[in-house]
Parts: structure tokens; sequence; C-alpha cells
């Protein structure tokens, strides 16, 4: 079936690609230790409530057997706790150097800058760059292009370190979430026309990055305002009512005949609002 133009934004929102990240050292070693003492109380329950079926009489596993067991399920248990801690101590600590060599880089400083000055107002709105520029021959157009582009390098490092788990993501997120947003922005026609450059479009320019910002712009949510919660009906089935205030993720989108609508969650509430009454309120 066709989708409507107005209705793609909502495709957008919650059909979005997701990378998976890699697995961390660290849940590695969480899935370990959850392996570990499932299989020693395990063990210990067989013993213990299956006595009849387990294999070992109690001549062959006595009770110096089970003191030197827990002594080395303990032991286990306590290295891969120390490790887990000891790992991730040293991914925060690796992430706030990095920012730290960030802030002290006079060529990041200036290209952040450039930034500023280039492409974003007063307000502090940020402006997208041109076709114009980006195909510029003029010097100071390319100067502005190379800052974009030191910036979108930068910054598609970051969000490697991140997704390998080499660096920490709430440490990352609480400090350049604004920035990446606005960067992206920014770049997006950038990003565009250096995919296009191939045939067929090179989707992997800058994939890391563009992961990072669906994986922190919060695509897929609805905020209702406290002002609008009585003024917008939704429906479900036969029962009517109005959209209860809070933020709702994005659970399903339908598309029926004339009718569109979406499935907001919230907890174990659902609510099924029509497109049109929804729309309003999208990031």
């Amino acid at each position: 079936m066709k989708v409507k133009a107005s209705e793609q934004r909502l495709y957008k929102l919650i059909n979005f690609n997701t990378v998976k990240t890699f697995t961390r050292p660290s849940r590695a070693l969480g899935l370990l230790l959850i392996f570990v003492s499932c299989a020693y109380f395990i063990f210990a329950a067989w013993h213990f409530l299956l006595p009849k079926t387990f294999p070992l009489t109690s001549s062959e596993f006595n009770a110096q057997s089970w003191v030197t067991l827990t002594a080395a399920y303990a032991a286990v248990a306590g290295w891969i706790t120390s490790s887990m801690v000891t790992i991730r101590n040293s991914i925060k600590q690796h992430t706030i150097n990095t920012l730290l060599q960030t802030r002290l880089s006079a060529k990041y400083m200036e290209n952040v800058e450039m930034l500023n000055k280039c492409f974003m107002t007063a307000s502090g709105k940020t402006r997208k760059m041109s076709l114009e520029l980006i195909a510029s021959e003029d010097t100071n157009d390319k100067e502005k292009v190379a800052a974009v582009r030191y910036i979108l390098n930068y910054l598609e490092f970051i969000a490697i370190g991140i997704k390998n788990g080499d660096l920490d993501e709430m440490l990352m997120k609480s400090s350049l979430r604004s920035i990446l947003i606005g960067v992206y922005d920014i770049s997006e026609p950038f990003i565009i026309q250096r995919r296009n450059i191939t045939n067929p479009p090179n989707n992997r320019i800058f994939a890391d990055f563009t992961w990072l910002y669906d994986r922190w712009i919060d695509k897929g949510f609805v905020e209702i305002p406290k002002d609008m919660v009585m003024h917008e009906p939704f429906y479900n089935g036969a029962d009517h009512g109005y959209i209860p205030e809070g933020r709702y993720k994005i659970a399903d989108l339908h598309v029926g005949g004339d009718e569109c609508c979406i499935t907001l969650k919230s907890g174990f509430s659902y609510f099924k609002v029509k497109h049109d009454v929804i729309a309003k309120y999208m990031k």
C-alpha cells in the first residue's frame, strides 16, 4: 500500500535503522559470572534436593569437597567481579581523558569556533550547509567545509569508540549530545552529498556518526504537554477518551484505507491515536 507523504515521517520515526553494539568485555564477563553461578547453584540443588539421582556418593563428595568447591566458586566470582570493576573504571578514565584532550586541542577548538561562527544564529539555532557552499571553490568556503569535515571525523571516531565499548556512552552523551545533534543538523546535506558521489550511494560514509545520532535523538517518542491533554481525543476500538499527559514510545503504526493511526505506549498502557491528531506533538 502506498503511504502518503505526510505519513512517511512516522515510518522514519518508528522504523529507523539501528546497529547493535558489539559485545563488550564487561558484558562477556557478566555472562560468565551468571554461567558459573548457575552451574554452582544447580549442582548444589541437585545434591541436596535430589540425592538419589546425584552421581556421587556421600563418601566421594563430602563436606570437605563442598568447602573446596565453594572456595573455588568464590574465587572465580571474585575475580570476575573485580575484573568487571577494573574494566568499567578504565573505560571511564579513558573517556574522561578523551574529553579533556578534545578541550585542550587547539585544532579542535578552532574548527568548533568556525562552525559556531558560520552555521549558528544569534539565538543558538543551526543553519544547514547549502549545496552551493559544499561545491564552492572559494578559499573561505573550503575552510568552512573542512571545519565541518574535521568535526564529523572526530564524532565518527567517538561513535566507533562507543559502539565497540571503548568509551563510556553515558559520559559522552552528557558532554556531547547537544554538540552531535547540532553538527548533524548542520552537516546533513554534506553527508548526503558525500554518499551520493558513488553509484549506488555509499551509505557507509559517516555511518557510525548517523547511528549515534539516531541513538541519542530519541526518535520514536512523543511528548504530550500538560496544557494540550484535554483537547485531543484518542480512540481504541469502541473506547474513546483523551490523551493523558506524559512521554510515550511509538510502539506501532497502522495504515488502512483512508485511516492512519499510531499506537503510543506509556508503561503498560497503550493508546491508539489518529495520525493527524498526534503529528503536531512529534519531535
